[in-house]
């Protein structure tokens, strides 16, 4: 995967601002890729990210959304 160019390419990553998700974050960014951040209530983690992402040169934006709330699926 390393040798891959994801430049131009915006994944979202579910999770994104803690664990697993924040790691998946910066290693598709390592590789060009800018993110959307989706959080339910890590907001100061999720603008932590923004701003490491910030310093790779990719673009981020941050979502806050609830899945189990069909309300916030749209």
């Amino acid at each position: 995967m390393s040798t891959m160019r994801l430049r131009g390419k915006t994944a979202l990553v579910t999770g994104a601002a803690k664990r697993i998700g924040r790691e998946i974050s910066l290693a598709l960014a390592s590789r060009g890729a800018d993110i959307a951040i989706h959080y339910r209530a890590s907001s100061a983690e999720a603008d932590q990210l923004a701003f490491e992402l910030a310093g790779l040169g990719v673009k981020s934006w941050r979502i806050k959304a609830d899945f189990d709330r069909a309300s916030e699926l749209s």
